[in-house]
C-alpha cells in the first residue's frame, strides 16, 4: 500500500508536469507567433503609406551605385523630424526583439527542463507500477487493480460511516426513550406529591375546624355560672 501510495503522488507530480509542459508549449508557440506578427504588422505599417509630394533632388537618398535608380517605387518618403527620430525607434525596435529573443530562449529551456523532467518521472512511475506489481504477485500470487481496490476501500468506508450513523441513531432514540420514562416518572412523582398536598391540606383544614369548634365549646364552658 505504501508502494501504491508513491506510485499516486508520482502520478499526480506527472500530470502536473504535463499541464506545465502544455503550458509552455503554448507560451512558446504565441511567443513565436508574436515575433512573426511584430514583423509583419511593422512591413504592413510601411507598405501602407503612400503620398504624392514634390521632392528636391537634393531630398532623395535612394541611389545605387551613387546614381539615380530608374525605379524609386519601393522607396520610402519621411519628414525631418521621421528622419531624426528613426535611430531611436531603430533602438527601441531591436530592445524589443532582443526580449522577444530572450522570452523565446527561456521558453525553449524551460520546455527541454520540462521534457526531461517529464521523461524522468514516467521512468519513476514504471519502476513503482513495477514494484507495485512485484509487491502484488509476492503477497497475492496475482496483479491486484488498484483502481478496484480503491473502490472497495471506499465502499468499505461508506459501509463503516452508515454502522456509526445507525448506532448514532439508536444510541439517539435510546436517549430520547430513557428521558421519556424520566419524564413520565417525574410527572408521578409530581401528580403523587400534589394528591399528597392536597389530602394535607384537607387534613389541615379538617384539623382547624375542629380547633375552632373546642375553643367555641371551652368559651361557653367558662362563661356559665357556677
Amino acid at each position: 500500500f505504501l508502494i501504491g501510495k508513491a506510485r499516486i503522488d508520482i502520478e499526480q507530480k506527472y500530470k502536473s508536469l504535463e499541464i506545465k509542459f502544455s503550458q509552455v508549449q503554448k507560451e512558446l508557440g504565441k511567443c513565436e507567433h508574436d515575433l512573426e506578427m511584430f514583423q509583419l504588422r511593422k512591413q504592413r505599417a510601411l507598405n501602407q503609406i503612400k503620398m504624392h509630394l514634390p521632392l528636391k533632388l537634393s531630398q532623395i537618398k535612394y541611389l545605387e551605385d551613387d546614381s539615380m535608380p530608374d525605379d524609386i517605387s519601393r522607396g520610402l518618403i519621411l519628414t525631418k523630424e521621421q528622419m531624426n527620430s528613426l535611430p531611436e525607434n531603430l533602438s527601441a525596435v531591436k530592445q524589443e526583439g532582443k526580449s522577444l529573443n530572450r522570452k523565446l530562449k527561456d521558453l525553449k529551456n524551460q520546455y527541454r527542463m520540462l521534457k526531461a523532467d517529464l521523461k524522468s518521472k514516467q521512468q519513476q512511475i514504471s519502476s513503482e507500477q513495477k514494484k507495485s506489481e512485484d509487491m502484488q504477485i509476492l503477497k497475492f500470487g496475482k496483479k491486484i487493480d488498484l483502481k478496484l481496490l480503491r473502490q472497495v476501500g471506499a465502499n468499505e468506508e461508506l459501509i463503516q460511516i452508515r454502522s456509526k450513523l445507525r448506532d448514532s441513531e439508536e444510541a439517539s432514540h435510546k436517549s430520547l426513550h430513557d428521558w421519556d420514562v424520566k419524564i413520565q416518572r417525574a410527572k408521578e412523582d409530581l401528580s403523587k406529591i400534589v394528591n399528597q398536598n392536597t389530602k394535607s391540606l384537607q387534613q389541615l383544614e379538617i384539623l382547624r375546624k375542629s380547633q375552632l369548634h373546642l375553643e367555641t365549646i371551652l368559651n361557653s364552658t367558662a362563661k356559665q355560672p357556677r
